[in-house]
């Protein structure tokens, strides 16, 4: 699980960040500020939206497969369930 954490998390966020500033220096540096900015804020906020699209669906896979397996059980148990 460590492992996992400082290789996966730690590494694999300092090396998205630091290709996400050197891409912005790069184009600021080029004296294209407006495409710096419009990149910083779509990787921001795409990033984001990303986010909490992933949290919404996993939520709402967790929620159908615990009302599944909730539903089996009484059809389990009684014979007769929610349908």
């Amino acid at each position: 699980m460590l492992r996992l954490l400082a290789g996966t998390g730690f590494m694999g966020a300092f090396t998205t960040y630091s290709t996400l500033a050197v891409d912005a220096v790069h184009l600021f540096d080029a004296g294209v500020a407006t495409a710096a900015l419009a990149y910083l804020a779509a990787s921001l906020f795409g990033g984001a939206g990303g986010t909490l699209t992933g949290i919404w669906v996993a939520a709402r896979h967790h929620g159908h497969a615990t009302a599944r397996a909730h539903n089996a059980n009484i059809n389990a148990g009684t014979g007769r369930g929610i349908r």
